[in-house]
């Protein structure tokens, strides 16, 4: 007997990009999935578009008022009967062959419980800007370090045992960006075991929008959520020292003076440096722009 997966859509006006995206499930080789695709109160025509998909018994179309989209994929996650969840964000892609590629190695590997493989990035379909591997650490110490301070891996990436999203809290409401970086705090809190699949087989799509001020205000939320979990003291020092690594990563994207010396007065009110050698430290890191 082959295992349903579950293909986890929440949507919030993005019709334009919902045929592409079914169309992707629809060509898949592996066939026993579930598409649940949840609208997040979209004002668009999302419904309309969504209808006739609909005469495929395997896609399931949920509206919900616009509460944002942990919300929608905690939704998502209540209604799926899958063994396995597989997250596809509205205006991304997966590969013909993803569902089979990592079923095939979950099966011949029964310790992991979270496939990954690598992503392609990409403005329009075909057209891929940059390919990149999450790097994953072997052990649990090495993870949990490592998701201290960076989100590891996109949301939509890998394929994981509905057993291991079950043992989180899903997606928290309130924190506007990085849902997933707290959720894939809890999934490795949780000694989950992650294994390498070979080949590009998540597509995720870049807009030119310009980031939002609510990214900090997110963090700080985020830093407030792993401190309720019972880490080593060791790793409370990574969780109060986030917000270095953040500010340093956003300062490098900005990649003009202006918005280094933005993030730089958000670093001294911050961090508050004990030492001119640690700010200096700092300076030398955002400066270090490409």
């Amino acid at each position: 007997m082959t295992p349903l997966v579950s293909i986890i859509t929440p949507t919030y006006n993005y019709a334009i990009f919902l045929p592409e995206i079914i169309q992707s499930v629809l060509d898949q080789t592996y066939e026993n999935w579930e598409l649940i695709i949840v609208d997040d109160g979209s004002t668009d025509n999302t419904s309309e578009v969504v209808q006739p998909y609909l005469k495929d018994h395997r896609i399931c179309y949920i509206y919900q008022d616009n509460t944002g989209v942990s919300t929608a994929r905690n939704k998502g996650i209540e209604k799926a009967n899958g063994d396995y969840i597989q997250f596809l964000d509205a205006d991304d892609l997966i590969s013909k062959d993803k569902l089979k590629r990592h079923i095939v190695y979950m099966i011949a590997n029964p310790q992991i419980d979270v496939a990954y493989s690598a992503d392609a990035h990409f403005e329009h379909p075909g057209e891929y800007r940059f390919v990149s591997y999450p790097k994953i650490p072997g052990t649990h110490e090495k993870r949990l370090e490592q998701v201290l301070r960076v989100n590891p891996i996109s949301t939509g990436n890998p394929l994981i045992k509905a057993e291991i999203v079950r043992k989180t809290r899903g997606f928290i409401d309130g924190i506007t960006r990085g849902q997933d970086w707290l959720f894939w705090f809890e999934v490795i809190f949780n000694r989950a075991i992650f294994g390498k699949c070979d080949g590009v087989l998540y597509f995720i799509r870049t807009h030119n929008t310009p980031r939002k001020r609510s990214y900090i205000r997110s963090h700080i939320l985020l830093r407030k959520e792993i401190s309720n979990f019972n880490i080593s003291r060791k790793h409370k020092y990574l969780s109060r020292n986030y917000k270095y690594w953040f500010i340093v990563e956003e300062a490098k994207r900005a990649k003009d003076i202006h918005w280094v010396i933005f993030y730089s007065i958000i670093y001294i009110l911050l961090i508050h440096p004990k030492t001119l050698s640690h700010y200096k430290i700092f300076i030398g890191d955002i400066l270090k722009i490409k």
